[in-house]
């Protein structure tokens, strides 16, 4: 189909039922304020962001990198949790170049486990990966997947 026919199907989709579209965003924003969700917007590479995004790793299943990290039981310490304040207290603003990262790749989200570190940093502290090729099909897999599949 050429693109300009998709336009046109998706236009007039919309035409015939963007008001209702619209009513169903409006009733979904109506009941993320009822139940206290902000949208939020945080400077890019500020310590609010990277607070932000460790806290969403950790708690939220629907984050695409949850099962890296709330999955695997990774946590946030409860004063960091209470206030962003707490947070920057103890990690002080987050230099350039540089993000949150855990010295001990399987220990929590606490002050002394934490660190601002540069990407080549981080890289040398990740939890180490098993990959191995599948015998049958030569594809690169995680040991633990090949390990189920025999």
């Amino acid at each position: 189909m050429p693109v300009t026919e998709k336009w046109i199907i998706d236009r007039r989709y919309y035409e015939r039922h963007g008001e209702k579209i619209r009513a169903q965003k409006r009733e979904y924003d109506a009941r993320r304020k009822a139940a206290g969700f902000k949208k939020l917007s945080y400077p890019a590479g500020s310590a609010q962001m990277s607070w932000a995004s460790m806290k969403t790793r950790c708690l939220n299943p629907n984050h695409s990198s949850y099962f890296r990290y709330g999955g695997r039981g990774i946590t946030v310490c409860e004063r960091w949790l209470e206030s962003f304040e707490n947070f920057l207290a103890d990690m002080g603003e987050r230099p350039q170049g540089k993000s949150l990262d855990r010295i001990d790749p399987n220990g929590h989200y606490e002050p002394s486990n934490c660190r601002w570190a540069t990407a080549s940093e981080q890289r040398v502290n990740q939890r180490k990966k098993f990959s191995i090729r599948e015998p049958l099909t030569g594809i690169m897999k995680m040991r633990g997947e090949i390990i189920e599949n025999y």
